[in-house]
């Protein structure tokens, strides 16, 4: 989980990869926002569970007695079999649509923010008053990197307008917002991954394109350690067809976030800290007894959180 501001939000989203160099890869591990240097984040937990900042700050305001109610609401929901028992694949689904919620959220929040006339759609135009300061002219500078971001701004919100109407809805947002998490983008995903990272204009990626330019460990002429990880990771994952080059779908499916994959290092670890009998599983008194893993209440305002977007969890 990180803070984002939201003048960049669509830029990053809009797929800023590039060759220059780097100290370090660009694909961090599924719970790399569960750590800070090192350090359990708690926080963390709560709201990937909950289902956002907001959910979680209404729990800190809580008693133990209140927020432990709430927290039986929660996992007759979480118990999708109604076993009395919250499986690995439960607890995983839970996560994956508490991911996904909070995704939706921020990307309506973000349209609040560009849509200037408050109809609850955006135009090209109040997207560029937002983002840019401007209106760019009709022919304006293409080959500048200001140019080129234009350019891919509104070659994604032509393809995101579905309808072609000239607005985005809410729905049409989320795909302009955030390309790379919708099926339906995977076209303009892939063309721009090419267009910043397919250096010799063949339509694919090779492993040295993949890299990037790199820094070596100071004072020696070695590759820092992640090159040679991220070299495994191209050739054994996602390099599917052993061809030696990225493209078509092995492009999007690279970048495409792995919900999944997040959720299932949430669910183990929530499994591992309360499962009292090491059944693989967790009852309500499981949970109850190590509520303050799931959700906190008052006595356990742990102060500042880990980011800075919410979502409105449902009512209980």
């Amino acid at each position: 989980m990180q803070t984002f501001q939201i003048i960049c939000c669509v830029l990053v989203g809009m797929l800023s990869l590039t060759g220059a160099r780097r100290e370090k890869p660009d694909n961090p591990s599924p719970d790399a926002d569960h750590y800070d240097d090192g350090t359990h984040n708690e926080e963390y937990d709560h709201e990937v569970f909950l289902g956002g900042e907001k959910a979680a700050k209404e729990f800190e305001v809580l008693t133990e007695e209140e927020s432990k109610r709430r927290l039986t609401v929660i996992l007759k929901k979480v118990d999708t079999n109604n076993d009395t028992f919250i499986d690995k694949e439960e607890l995983t689904n839970w996560v994956v649509g508490s991911l996904k919620k909070i995704d939706n959220y921020n990307a309506e929040e973000r349209l609040k923010v560009q849509d200037r006339n408050g109809d609850g759609k955006l135009t090209w135009e109040e997207y560029n008053l937002h983002v840019f300061g401007y209106m760019p002219a009709k022919g304006h500078d293409t080959k500048s990197e200001y140019g080129k971001d234009v350019k891919r701004a509104e070659r994604t919100f032509n393809v995101a307008d579905k309808n072609q109407d000239g607005f985005l809805d809410s729905e049409e947002y989320l795909s302009f917002n955030n390309p790379r998490a919708v099926k339906e983008m995977e076209p303009i995903v892939i063309e721009q991954l090419l267009d910043n990272m397919d250096w010799n204009h063949d339509g694919a990626v090779a492993l040295d394109e993949f890299l990037g330019d790199y820094f070596n460990v100071p004072g020696t002429n070695q590759a820092p350690a992640w090159v040679a990880e991220e070299s495994e990771l191209f050739r054994t994952q996602l390099d599917k067809n052993g061809d030696g080059y990225l493209r078509g779908s092995e492009l999007f499916d690279w970048v495409r976030p792995d919900y999944a994959a997040t959720a299932q290092f949430e669910a183990d670890h929530l499994i591992k800290q309360a499962d009292a009998n090491k059944d693989g599983m967790l009852t309500e008194e499981e949970v109850l007894n190590k509520y303050r893993i799931f959700a906190g209440s008052r006595a356990t305002h742990f102060g500042r959180h880990i980011r800075d977007k919410t979502f409105v969890h449902e009512e209980l």
